[in-house]
């Protein structure tokens, strides 16, 4: 059976080095870091169809998205999906309300400001899943969720995540149970072909194996085996890995994770499952 692959980047403003907190004084017309990132991306994985998860308040900055057009007017296979609207770091908190409002003005700021007439994925910030999330997207159209982690390690996650960064989120990265949940896309909704495009982890050990934690060449060699195992494959950067770029590690993952694969786009996961 085929193998195949999803590349998929968060490009949240390198969240990561600068927490966002919802309201805050987050200074979203800074954008050097946002473009060196973004170049990088076209430099380095332009071979590649990519799908990018847009914060909206970061398309209220005319650098960022003439930077994104940019890439749209390029040779480059790529899709804009949607990482909601201020990277509310505590996304499992908000209310119904709140969360169609992050869900909904991200989609349409992101469409109007880039001229697209669709977006068809979300993740939420935080790798939160819930039902209610997937009620609005489906509500609005979409194809895809891509949120769910299915790892033990997700209460660890989420505590080392508050102690270092000082980033708070009940539920982020999920619970201890996701680990026992199918480590491959799955179909949701078979009446309008929804699908959850879980977030892969390594087989067996189901540790988390996106460039953003695991932080070396080497640990990626030992992981090599079973990562090569995988048959669907979703595979997960952050723009912070591309502020700077280690080049020997970059070219060891990409040829790691595309190796006998089809790279696909994400909005095409009705093809392969």
């Amino acid at each position: 059976m085929e193998k195949y692959c999803f590349i998929q980047i968060d490009l949240d403003d390198n969240q990561w080095v600068y927490p966002r907190q919802w309201r805050s004084s987050y200074d979203i017309a800074r954008s050097d870091i946002f473009l060196r990132a973004v170049e990088n991306i076209k430099i380095h994985l332009s071979p590649y169809p990519l799908t990018l998860f847009l914060v909206g308040y970061d398309m209220k900055v005319d650098d960022k998205v003439l930077k994104i057009k940019e890439l749209l007017n390029s040779q480059m296979r790529i899709e804009i999906a949607n990482h909601s609207l201020s990277h509310f770091n505590n996304f499992s908190s908000l209310s119904q309300d709140e969360k169609r409002k992050e869900i909904m003005d991200s989609d349409k700021i992101i469409k109007e400001t880039l001229g697209l007439n669709r977006i068809y994925g979300f993740r939420s910030p935080g790798y939160i899943f819930s039902n209610d999330i997937i009620e609005i997207l489906k509500d609005n159209h979409y194809t895809y969720d891509a949120s769910l982690l299915p790892s033990y390690f997700g209460p660890v996650l989420r505590h080392l995540n508050y102690i270092i960064n000082k980033v708070p989120g009940k539920g982020n990265f999920g619970y201890f149970t996701n680990g026992f949940l199918p480590n491959r896309p799955v179909l949701l909704d078979k009446k309008i072909n929804f699908f959850e495009i879980n977030v892969s982890v390594c087989p067996g050990l189901r540790v988390p194996i996106h460039y953003s934690i695991i932080k070396s060449k080497k640990i990626y060699g030992l992981l090599s085996y079973f990562i090569k195992k995988l048959q669907h494959l979703n595979f997960i950067f952050h723009l912070s890995d591309f502020v700077t770029v280690n080049k020997a590690k970059l070219n060891y993952v990409l040829n790691l994770i595309t190796h006998q694969r089809n790279v696909v786009l994400s909005k095409d996961i009705g093809n392969f499952v």
